[in-house]
Formats: structure tokens, sequence, C-alpha cells
């Protein structure tokens, strides 16, 4: 669970081309200059945050991707995990006592990358680990969250509200909000290539 310390590693771990900060849909003037700022990567040093939500197949992931690629770039740590995933990681390490090194270990990181947030339920455990998590990050480095849930449903992922609210209100200060509305862009291609496919077998 290593940060990525190079952009070397980080194209090995995470891609097999470098993506661009380039979104698949269409965004409007607001999300351009949003998304423009996130890509100097000067939130990196102010402790910020950002936020990409929207609907699944629209690109949340390849631009926060393309974030932490160009964090790398730029010399900032990142790391880059899904956040049911990382939460596992530091549960599963309670059995020998290794949490705590674990949560510090990632709380440390300049730059973290949760991907699908609140896509699945967390446990109790995973719960607290993830508040202390953000907790422990807060206004210390910078975090970005990509979900496929409505920003208001993400206080929803705690099942105890107080440390829910808690939680949310570190998170969301000082961050930026990007919303990316469109069709999946996975599955305009997979019917892209079925016409082509349907096409060619009548031409045949």
């Amino acid at each position: 669970m290593a940060s990525l310390r190079t952009i070397q590693r980080y194209e090995i771990l995470h891609a097999s081309r470098a993506p661009s900060f380039t979104s698949p849909t269409t965004p409007t003037a607001r999300h351009r200059s949003r998304s423009g700022c996130a890509a100097t990567c000067s939130f990196v040093g102010r402790k910020e945050n950002v936020f990409f939500a929207g609907p699944s197949g629209v690109g949340k992931s390849h631009l926060a991707q393309a974030l932490g690629h160009e964090a790398a770039r730029r010399g900032h740590d990142v790391l880059f995990r899904r956040t049911a995933t990382l939460l596992q990681w530091i549960s599963a390490a309670r059995g020998d006592g290794s949490s705590e090194r674990r949560l510090r270990a990632v709380s440390t990181q300049p730059l973290l990358i949760l991907d699908d947030f609140g896509l699945t339920p967390y446990s109790e455990e995973q719960q607290a680990d993830l508040y202390e998590l953000i907790c422990e990050r807060y206004e210390k480095s910078s975090t970005v969250v990509t979900s496929n849930r409505d920003f208001s449903e993400w206080l929803a992922v705690f099942s105890n509200p107080l440390m829910g609210s808690a939680a949310m209100d570190r998170l969301v200060h000082r961050g930026i909000k990007i919303v990316i509305k469109g069709k999946s862009y996975r599955v305009d291609s997979f019917l892209q290539r079925s016409r082509t496919l349907t096409e060619g077998a009548k031409a045949g």
C-alpha cells in the first residue's frame, strides 16, 4: 500500500497509457473552469479536496486518474484505491494489530484518491476507519473522491448521523465539487460497436 513516488510507478499500476484531463462528456463552462483549476494540481499545495460526482460511465474515475497522473508528474506522492478495497485492507489488519499503522500510512499520503465512494455499504468498523481517515487528513493533505451517488446522499454512508455529519463537514470544507452529466460513454461505445458489427454483417 505504498505511495506512488514516481510517474513510472503510477503508469505501471494504473494505466497502460497516460490519461488526459479531458472528460468524455461535454462539460459546461463552469465545469471547464473548475476542471482547469484542478488540473494544475494547485489544490494539493492548498490541502483542498476535489469531488467528481455523476452517473456511471461519464468519466469520473478517468478524470481522477488523470489528476493523480499529473500530480505524480509534479512530484507529489499519490495513492489511488477504490474506497471499499482500501477500507477492507485497513480493517483486515485488526487481527494482528496493525490496522492503526495502515490507517496512519494512508492518512499521511499527500494525495489520496478514493474511487467509487459510497458505492457499497461499509461495516461499522470501516465507517469508523473512514471517519478517522477523513479527520486525520483534514487541512493536512488533499483527497480526490469519485462517486455515483448524489452529493446529498454522501452523509448516508455513515449509519451514525453524528459521525457522518462531522466527517462530511471536514471533507467538504475547502473542497471543489465537479458534477458530470451525460450518458455512459461505455454504453455508447458498446452500442456503436454493435451497430458497426450489424451493418458489417448485413453488407457481407
